[in-house]
């Protein structure tokens, strides 16, 4: 049996396992598979030749899990990654499918760039030996992950605690499954209790603090009572969904707003402090001017703001805008996180939010 590598052709990327004629398929894992009854499974066609039967995943638009490491492993990265892991987990064990038959390969499991959901490759064929095991991969990613310098990775070492216990030996078991789940619970939290306490405005969506009678970007009144939305911003919806602003004087630097692009070639640091950021090499119509490169589109890329979560979208650019190594459709928005390194043309940027 061939596990496969992923094999580009124009804008579609595909993953082809190759498995003998006398191997058993399993149709009721097929179908399981292909109808949706676990969301974190990649669909596949299975396709019969005379001398072999071929599965063929289709990945394009994804990222493995190994391309994701090429940016910092943030704490809120890290804790994204293990919970799509464990989510995938226990909607296989619903499903009754047998974790034994994913691919726990960091070049095999899969993840959306703009999500960040985490995407298995299960091979329905009884009897497979993946000979791969979550532990190592988890393992694995942690050894060879960068994480920023200015978060404190404790939480690092009392994962690789939980996972090297004789109770967590193998990590497809309940008791283990919940010692992480409750872990990853527990390094979210802050996180879950800051958003909890703040509000959106009305107006521009600005994220406020809870008990504020006025935005602090356009001054509009502040209702009790007023949630926070918890459900995040949806790519795929288009950009009428992103608020528009009137475009005000393009600017190079600004110290202290939430988020920032940091320039590899020169260690600038690009303030992006609007609604809607232009990147170009035009002065006339970017808020951040790329001078001396040529390769550079006159509007390049724009970042998009959406209640502080962040987005890039490529302007039709004549080189393209890259994500973490990868070239993203022209219109498409991706959603950042922190560490996210981004390509315009040959020009690269790293994202971070504070």
């Amino acid at each position: 049996m061939s596990l496969g590598n992923i094999t580009k052709q124009s804008q579609t990327a595909q993953l082809v396992i190759k498995i003998k004629n006398d191997q058993q398929v399993n149709e009721r894992e097929i179908y399981a598979i292909n109808s949706g009854q676990v969301s974190g499974l990649m669909h596949f066609d299975v396709i019969k030749k005379r001398k072999c039967i071929k599965l063929v995943y289709d990945v394009s638009g994804y990222t493995t899990l190994r391309g994701i490491l090429k940016s910092p492993l943030t704490k809120d990265l890290f804790a994204k990654i293990i919970d799509g892991i464990l989510s995938n987990i226990r909607e296989m064990n619903t499903a009754y499918l047998n974790s034994d038959y994913v691919l726990m390969d960091l070049n095999r499991v899969m993840v959306n760039p703009s999500t960040r959901k985490v995407y298995f490759i299960y091979i329905p064929v009884q009897s497979f030996d993946t000979q791969t095991d979550l532990k190592s991969m988890l393992m694995e990613m942690i050894s060879l992950a960068n994480y920023p310098p200015h978060e404190d990775n404790s939480y690092v070492r009392e994962f690789i605690g939980i996972s090297s216990s004789s109770a967590a030996s193998d990590v497809y078991k309940r008791q283990s499954i919940f010692r992480l789940e409750e872990f990853i619970k527990r390094i979210s939290a802050p996180f879950d209790v800051e958003m909890q306490s703040k509000v959106i405005c009305p107006r521009c969506n600005n994220v406020v603090a809870s008990g504020t009678n006025y935005c602090n970007q356009c001054g509009a009144k502040i209702t009790i009572g007023q949630k926070h939305e918890a459900s995040m911003f949806n790519p795929s919806a288009g950009k009428s969904s992103i608020p528009q602003v009137e475009r005000r004087t393009p600017v190079q630097s600004v110290v202290g707003s939430r988020a920032y692009l940091l320039r590899r070639n020169t260690g600038e640091k690009i303030s992006i402090d609007k609604t809607v950021f232009m990147i170009g090499k035009d002065d006339r119509y970017s808020d951040y001017c790329i001078k001396g490169n040529t390769a550079v589109s006159r509007q390049h890329a724009e970042i998009l703001n959406y209640n502080n979560h962040f987005f890039v979208v490529d302007k039709k650019s004549t080189n393209k805008t890259f994500f973490n190594g990868q070239e993203i459709m022209p219109e498409t928005q991706i959603e950042l996180f922190n560490g996210a390194i981004l390509k315009f043309a040959n020009e690269e940027f790293v994202f971070f939010s504070e």
